[in-house]
C-alpha cells in the first residue's frame, strides 16, 4: 500500500472506520501501533538510521495521542472523524489536554520535523 501514498497508520485508520470498532478497542489499537512504531524507532536508532528512526518515534507519539484521546473522549476525535483524519491541529490540541508530559513530547517531536 506504501506505494499508493498509505502509510501503515493510515491503512488502520481505514479498517477501524470501515469495520464501525468500538472505542475502546480503536483505543487499543492505536496503543499496539503506538509500541510498535516506538520499538522500530529505536532499533533504527540503533542501526544509526536518524531519519527513520525519528519518523517513527514521531508516529509513535502520534498514534499515542490518538490511543489516550480516544480513551478519554476528547472532542478532537470526533472531529478527527468528521474531517476523515487527524490533523495536525487537532494533535495539537489533544495533546495540551492530555496534560503537560503529553505536550511536552508532542512539541519535542513536532519541532524535530
Amino acid at each position: 500500500m506504501k506505494e499508493k501514498g498509505y502509510d501503515l497508520t493510515q491503512i488502520v485508520e481505514i479498517i477501524l472506520k470501515f469495520l464501525n470498532i468500538d472505542p475502546d478497542t480503536s483505543s487499543k489499537v492505536h496503543k499496539e501501533l503506538a509500541i510498535a512504531m516506538f520499538n522500530e524507532g529505536v532499533k533504527l536508532a540503533e542501526k544509526v538510521d536518524v531519519v527513520q528512526s525519528s519518523e517513527k518515534l514521531y508516529k509513535a507519539i502520534e498514534e499515542s495521542i490518538k490511543a489516550l484521546a480516544i480513551a478519554k473522549g476528547l472532542d478532537e476525535v470526533k472531529e478527527a472523524e468528521n474531517e476523515g483524519r487527524w490533523t495536525t491541529s487537532l494533535l495539537d490540541k489533544a495533546a495540551l489536554k492530555l496534560g503537560e508530559e503529553i505536550s511536552r513530547a508532542w512539541e519535542a517531536v513536532s519541532f524535530c520535523t
